[in-house]
C-alpha cells in the first residue's frame, strides 16, 4: 500500500510549490536564497554563477 504525503518535504504540496517556482520564476517561501545572496553580495570575494554554485575568489 503506498502511502499519499502532502507535506512539503516530500508530499505533492512540495512538487507544486517546486513546479509553481520554476514556472513563475518567483522566489522559493521556504528557501534562504535571499540569505545566501546578500551573504555574498557583502563578501566580494565570492561570486555565484546562473547555475547557482558558489565560487571563491
Amino acid at each position: 500500500m503506498h502511502r499519499i504525503s502532502c507535506d512539503y518535504g516530500t508530499g505533492s504540496a512540495g512538487i507544486g510549490l517546486f513546479l509553481h517556482r520554476l514556472v513563475t520564476k518567483s522566489k522559493g517561501d521556504f528557501l534562504l536564497d535571499e540569505m545566501i545572496l546578500t551573504a555574498l553580495n557583502k563578501n566580494s570575494a565570492s561570486s555565484i554563477d546562473e547555475k547557482g554554485f558558489i565560487y571563491h575568489r
